[in-house]
């Protein structure tokens, strides 16, 4: 026994875990290995006897005997990140000693690489490297790496080129491109070579060609270049001109001009004429009694603008082509002279004249009368009852005025750039279409426009109902109602029958109404504050939702299509659908937009839909919000377009609301004045030009 305990006095073991190698992919995971290494205190060992259990407190079984002096050994093969326990023992002849201590340790979890792929496309060149390194493309455009290494790609553009930016791998711009390796990855840096315009002009009285590499002026006189390219310019004089020489890109004298472009570079190429032959042109007009024709005449090559200038020399076979231009109200009436002049192409081999004769031409009027009333001509006698037309020189210019009969008021002009009640002023460049429009002076009070700008807190409102945008003194102006965050709404919130103004707060969901009608915001002690009502993302609604009372607040919700009207009227507070209001339109669709009116005339004001896509509307005509279909319900179509927004108005004192659209992008109102909801033109319907500009949220009132 004493010889066996002296024959290992001690054994100590330690583990190196080792790494795994990664290919490239499909990646494959070398086993995991544990290298075990002990101190050899024994003196007549023969070797050492290796056991191995799957983890600490199992069986361990013998996996390998080494030989004496042996003081470390590798175990391969192993399952990745697993557990596994060791514990050694010598023998010799005699027999083996006891065991020394257990060690344990856990294998390597298994790693995978990935390819990073680079390429470069675009019309420059570049390079690009990586950090961890393993990228310079260049030359190596691929490179491995481990899953969940970042790699930081940066592009050097050559000297002459740029770079335009990255693609793919998640990267964009022009800064640097970081990919983190989760799969194979492949990233495309676009270089484009520095380029710059060559543009020639020419100049003089003569003409004549300009040719070089991709330029051939003539037609083509613009050519975009690599920078340092060398362009070659040479010219070519037409026939009976002469090059006069260079100017412009370092060129001067007649020889061949070389620019070489470092920057966008302009030459001008000087052509002379030679001497020749003298065309004359004259200008022969027709004169009547309401007026006179006019026109003038201009040359290619130039040299006759005929108005003033009707006298050219042409060197000897020049091809002058003469351009007549009536004036307005006139038409070319054809060229009287040389007999090479009836064309109006002269070939110059002699002195030669020729002569433009103008003539008066005519546009007709069309007066549509909508009501009762008549419309007079301030001048020429026209008068019209009904609906006339009437020939009138073109260019010339009448005023219209509208008379309603008894019982009746004027409500306004539409079409031909007339608006308002004042007089028309028409010039006839082309035929024109006006329509006056009159109704029973008994009707209710006409909703009239305006708008709300958000940019400057302002509201401007067509008091008169004229449709004239003016300054502050033509239309009303008010500045001291206004939000940051505020959506304009506009109701009769005291029963007046005058609109007053009020705001929708997008931050906070709650009303600021003008109730003491100032046009001043006085706070809440003064005017009314209502809410929370709705949320910030609603869209605000104002109506009169019951028979009685006067007009309260609501709101749409795009998310859900659905609509919630304070119809209770307890200040602006949700009572639920039970003693509230609740309306969906099923027809609802993403991006229509809502509108309310009183469609039938009943007094109560129903909701709508305006869809900007088609142009179409949805209206709940029999007033029970909900859709019922457009046998029930009403269907208009094509009355807008997807850069409008929708609008409801009694546009003519009928006492029903017409549909309308408001485009921000011209400040321009189309409104369905005989409300069949159809667009019929600007002669049937209304149209108000530039009251408004973009930005602007449109408001209907009766101001």
């Amino acid at each position: 026994m004493l010889q066996r305990r002296s024959f290992l006095k001690s054994i100590a073991l330690s583990f190196l875990l080792t790494s795994l190698t990664f290919l490239s992919l499909p990646a494959e995971v070398f086993a995991a290995q544990l290298t075990l290494s002990w101190t050899d205190n024994s003196t007549s060992e023969d070797g050492f006897n290796i056991e191995r259990s799957p983890g600490s407190g199992t069986a361990f079984t013998q996996i390998v005997a080494v030989g004496a002096n042996v003081t470390s050994y590798t175990d391969g093969g192993l399952l990745d990140a697993t557990t596994y326990c060791y514990r050694l023992q010598a023998f010799n002849a005699a027999g083996g000693s006891g065991y020394s201590n257990e060690q344990c340790g856990t294998t390597a979890a298994a790693t995978t690489s990935f390819t990073l792929t680079v390429n470069k496309s675009g019309t420059g060149s570049g390079t690009v490297g990586s950090s961890p390194a393993g990228i310079n493309c260049g030359a190596t455009c691929s490179g491995s790496y481990t899953s969940g290494t970042s790699v930081v790609l940066t592009a050097v553009a050559a000297s002459g080129s740029t770079f335009a930016g990255w693609s793919g791998g998640g990267c964009t711009g022009s800064g640097t491109c970081t990919v983190t390796m989760s799969a194979a990855t492949t990233v495309t840096a676009t270089f484009n070579a520095v380029t710059f315009s060559l543009t020639v002009t020419k100049s003089g009285t003569g003409s004549g060609t300009v040719t070089g590499t991709g330029i051939n002026c003539g037609a083509d006189c613009t050519e975009v270049l690599a920078s340092g390219t060398s362009v070659a310019l040479t010219a070519a004089a037409a026939s009976g001109s002469t090059f006069a020489g260079w100017s412009g890109g370092g060129c001067t004298g007649t020889g061949t001009c070389t620019v070489t472009m470092s920057a966008a570079t302009t030459v001008t190429a000087s052509f002379n004429l030679a001497s020749g032959f003298a065309l004359t042109v004259s200008v022969a007009v027709q004169a009547t009694a309401t007026g006179s024709a006019s026109g003038q005449v201009v040359s290619i090559p130039a040299g006759i603008d005929c108005g003033a200038d009707c006298s050219q020399n042409y060197s000897s076979g020049t091809l002058v082509t003469l351009t007549p231009l009536p004036g307005t109200g006139s038409v070319f009436a054809g060229w009287t002279g040389n007999s090479d002049c009836t064309d109006g192409s002269v070939t110059m081999n002699a002195n030669k004249s020729c002569t433009a004769n103008f003539a008066l031409s005519q546009a007709l009027l069309t007066v549509t009368v909508n009501g009762t009333g008549a419309v007079d001509s301030t001048s020429s006698g026209m008068t019209c009852g009904s609906s006339c037309t009437f020939a009138l020189s073109l260019g010339s210019t009448i005023t219209l005025r509208a008379t309603p009969s008894t019982g009746s008021s004027f409500a306004g002009w539409s079409g031909a750039g007339c608006q308002g009640t004042g007089d028309c002023t028409i010039t006839l460049s082309t035929d024109q279409s006006v329509a006056a429009t009159f109704v029973d002076s008994g009707s209710s009070l006409t909703d009239k426009i305006g708008v709300y700008r958000p940019s400057t807190g302002q509201w401007f409102l067509d008091l008169n109902g004229d449709g004239q945008w003016g300054d502050c003194g033509i239309v009303h102006c008010v500045s001291s109602f206004s939000s940051l965050n505020g959506v304009p709404v506009v109701g009769e919130w005291d029963g007046s029958g005058v609109s007053q103004l009020g705001m929708f707060l997008t931050d906070t969901a709650r009303w600021r109404l003008d109730k003491n009608a100032n046009e001043t915001w006085d706070g809440c002690d003064v005017d009314s504050c209502l809410g929370p009502f709705g949320q910030v993302t609603d869209l605000p609604v104002t109506g009169k939702w019951t028979a009685k009372g006067y007009d309260r607040v609501g709101t749409f919700r795009p998310s859900n299509g659905r609509w919630y009207l304070d119809s209770f009227g307890s200040k602006g507070k949700w009572n639920t659908c039970n003693w509230d209001r609740c309306a969906y339109l099923k027809v609802y669709q993403a991006g229509d937009l809502p509108v309310t009116g009183d469609w039938d005339g009943n007094g109560t004001t129903q909701p709508g839909l305006f869809r900007p896509a088609t142009g179409e509307w949805f209206l709940d005509y029999n007033g029970n919000r909900a859709w019922d279909g457009c046998n029930k319900d009403r269907c208009l179509s094509s009355f807008g377009t997807a850069a409008d927004l929708p609008v409801s108005g009694d546009w003519n004192g009928t006492g029903t609301s017409k549909i309308g659209v408001f485009r921000p992008s011209t400040g321009d109102w189309f409104l369905d004045f005989n409300g069949n909801g159809q667009w019929d033109g600007c002669g049937v319907d209304l149209c108000v030009t530039n009251f408004g500009q973009a930005g602007d949220f449109p408001v209907v009132g009766k101001w």
